[in-house]
């Protein structure tokens, strides 16, 4: 038996980063991810406790298209909110 990593072993692995980012990425804006490639497919999260409108539980999906479109405007608009949620230093005058 080898020691290597074949190559359909390394395919699954990367499938998975990939299955683990969008389900990350996604999650942050309240979808639950339910299927992927091409694309995804995914449910609004449950209503959070105490409030919010919406159609919570209905079905999204996109495709591989239209994916690869809004997932740099999710990952930068994610990495704003990150950044305006982080501290800021005391600006002393």
């Amino acid at each position: 038996m080898s020691n290597q990593i074949s190559a359909q072993d390394k395919e699954q692995a990367k499938i998975g980063e990939r299955i683990k980012f969008l389900r990350d990425l996604l999650g942050e804006f309240g979808l639950d991810l339910r299927g992927v490639d091409p694309g995804f497919s995914a449910n609004l999260k449950d209503r959070p406790p105490g409030g919010g409108h919406g159609f919570w539980g209905e079905h999204i999906s996109m495709g591989n298209a239209e994916l690869r479109w809004v997932e740099p405007l999710l990952v930068e608009l994610r990495e704003r909110r990150r950044k305006d949620a982080s501290p800021r230093p005391e600006v002393r005058p």
